[in-house]
């Protein structure tokens, strides 16, 4: 749809990409995320489709979609290295965390902001329902309230979900972190879509230098996930490891491993213009093509 396109047009800017209100239909919503996911990157478009599934096994996994949370965390100090922010949340997560009776699973990703400081984000799995009584009205008016200058005790949540806000922001200052939040999900397919389109897409227009490489995805212990270490299965995907094929065996590589050893760790940068090239490249060798 026309909203789902103009929605796309921030991918690339310093804001998030914008979920359009009039867009609250189950179908309409995962256009919005497939098409988000189409035009990232290739490394972010498959570290966005691996978060998608993975969210969406968390909410499937759980006793009901109400046993599911969307937690931000934020820095007091603004912290703009990838590794002092990762270094306090692994010490959050160690000592708070993990042995927390309240929370059974979670999967995060982290964002940089426009201002260069990280934020991390978490969908998480509750012991208890945390969304039932939730009043979303209440929290539009306290949200309002709050931008407005009037600040006010939000008159809504439930006592499990009461029960982790108060405990989380008990924690926070001892692990070096500031402000956390913690909503329970309107439905899956919102709750989907706003975490892609927020989050992921975010940080690919904040993005430094320095965080070529870093992780943005990551998740509890045990839990069994989904990762970015596939291979795509269409077309253009298929041609490709035909020639890569043909690229190996001229090399005498017969698996990815002996290329890294013969060719070095970035063999995929450097030779990737000969390997588009393999059928050419085997030609001049007179070799037939074997495939």
């Amino acid at each position: 749809s026309s909203e789902s396109a103009s929605s796309l047009l921030y991918l690339y800017t310093n804001n998030s990409i914008q979920i359009p209100e009039t867009v609250c239909q189950d179908e309409d919503r995962q256009k919005v995320v497939n098409a988000l996911i189409g035009a990232l990157s290739p490394y972010y478009r498959k570290s966005a489709f691996t978060l998608k599934n993975n969210v969406q096994r968390l909410i499937s996994l759980a006793a009901s979609p109400g046993h599911v949370g969307f937690l931000t965390l934020t820095f007091p100090d603004n912290v703009t290295d990838h590794r002092e922010a990762y270094k306090r949340f692994r010490s959050f997560n160690s000592n708070f965390l993990a042995p927390y009776p309240h929370v059974s699973e979670w999967i995060s990703t982290k964002e940089r902001q426009t201002r260069g400081a990280w934020h991390y984000h978490l969908a998480i799995q509750t012991t208890e329902d945390i969304r039932s009584g939730f009043d979303w009205d209440e929290y539009n008016r306290w949200i309002e309230d709050r931008k407005n200058g009037t600040v006010r005790r939000l008159q809504t949540g439930n006592e499990d979900l009461r029960r982790l806000w108060k405990d989380f922001r008990s924690a926070m200052k001892e692990y070096g972190l500031g402000r956390s939040e913690l909503l329970p999900i309107r439905s899956n397919e919102e709750g989907l879509a706003r975490y892609l389109g927020k989050y992921i897409s975010k940080h690919i227009g904040q993005r430094k230098p320095e965080d070529k490489g870093v992780r943005l995805v990551n998740s509890s212990r045990g839990w069994i996930k989904n990762n970015a270490k596939f291979a795509w299965n269409t077309e253009g995907a298929k041609e490709w490891r035909r020639k890569l094929k043909i690229f190996a065996g001229l090399y005498g590589c017969d698996s990815i491993e002996q290329l890294s050893f013969r060719l070095g760790k970035n063999w995929v940068y450097q030779y990737w213009h000969h390997i588009a090239g393999a059928d050419k490249l085997l030609e001049r060798t007179e070799q037939k093509i074997p495939f």
